[in-house]
């Protein structure tokens, strides 16, 4: 594996003011026209966002040359082995179909399928087969894309879906599974804009760090939040505490540091943590660019409480519960069809 690269992070709580950072790098001042520009996304979904924000914006008023792709078609696009193929969860359920019933016609087949003889041997075999080749395309083609220890683990044991998945790759000799593609990756010098992801798998991070590469991270608050623990997660580590016979002054210091938290980030905010973490154990490069000019009403208070990581909820109930009166809208309709009169 080549060694790691330092990627750039902007931070922003509007994904506006991240959508005008990427337009900036992409097209900045004295950029080549004709340059290579790369854009991974999420979900398809931000593309017409971004592409309408480009061309409505009044520095850019342009659109066009940029390449959009999903976490997955980008990194098989900065693969330099041709050769292999990386197949579709499609591919891998006819593959597994077509294994599964020759396993079934071989008269001494191992002892390892009996479990999937019992099962699949009755009337209506060919819908369970067809059932089961699904699940089994389903469960390899995430283990080998997005779960690359999962897939280590998996291949550890013994079983009769493990064999199954040695036998269809044994047919098919080019095909690879694009998380052990990943981690075998060299160096590249191909420049990579990563927006609006919130979570990335590991070895996908590790991936893309071997490139000039550069995030654009929505988060909520301008704090240190990457620490922030969840009720649940509280409990578990006030039991563990207490199991390990930790100390009691220790004990009452660490419940003080993981009651003081904000309820809301804490619990919505696990997905990104971890992301958020692997951005400080790197050392990046990091520009914020935070807004504060929220709305009035409720919804104001509660970005700026997020902005700013105030846990006084319990003070400001008296103030939310005024500003309801300015958060409220009524719509009357005169009719069942909600259509207005």
């Amino acid at each position: 594996m080549a060694e790691k690269k330092r990627p750039t992070v902007y931070f922003s709580n509007k994904l506006e003011q991240l959508a005008e950072c990427l337009g900036e790098e992409l097209w900045q001042n004295g950029g080549d026209p004709f340059a290579k520009r790369t854009v991974i996304l999420p979900h398809h979904g931000l593309k017409s966002y971004l592409s309408t924000f480009f061309a409505r914006h009044p520095d850019f008023s342009i659109s066009v040359g940029v390449e959009y792709k999903v976490l997955v078609e980008g990194a098989k696009g900065l693969l330099k082995e041709k050769d292999d193929k990386f197949p579709s969860e499609i591919a891998l359920f006819f593959a597994i179909e077509q294994e599964i019933c020759t396993i079934l016609q071989e008269e001494s087949s191992s002892s390892v399928f009996s479990e999937l003889r019992r099962y699949v041997d009755s009337k209506e075999n060919g819908e369970k087969i067809q059932w089961i080749a699904c699940e089994l395309a389903h469960l390899f083609y995430e283990y080998g894309t997005f779960e690359s220890k999962a897939l280590t683990h998996f291949l550890t044991q013994k079983g009769w879906k493990q064999e199954i998945w040695k036998r269809v790759f044994s047919r098919f000799p080019k095909w690879n599974s694009l998380s052990l593609a990943l981690s075998q990756k060299e160096e590249g010098q191909d420049l990579i804009h990563l927006f609006g992801f919130s979570h990335i798998p590991s070895h996908f991070y590790d991936f893309f760090c071997c490139f000039s590469v550069k995030f654009y991270f929505l988060s909520p608050s301008e704090m240190f939040w990457e620490d922030l623990c969840s009720d649940k997660e509280r409990i578990y580590l006030e039991k563990k505490m207490e199991k390990g016979r930790v100390r009691l002054q220790i004990q009452e210091q660490l419940r003080f540091f993981l009651t003081k938290t904000h309820p809301l980030l804490a619990n919505w905010g696990r997905t990104g943590r971890p992301l958020l973490a692997r951005f400080g154990g790197m050392e990046c490069y990091l520009e914020e660019r935070y807004q504060k000019d929220f709305a009035k009403g409720v919804l104001g208070h509660i970005q700026n409480s997020l902005l700013e990581l105030e846990d006084e909820v319990e003070e400001k109930k008296g103030i939310f519960s005024k500003l309801l009166f300015t958060s409220y809208k009524i719509h009357l309709f005169r009719n069942g069809k909600r259509i207005p009169g």
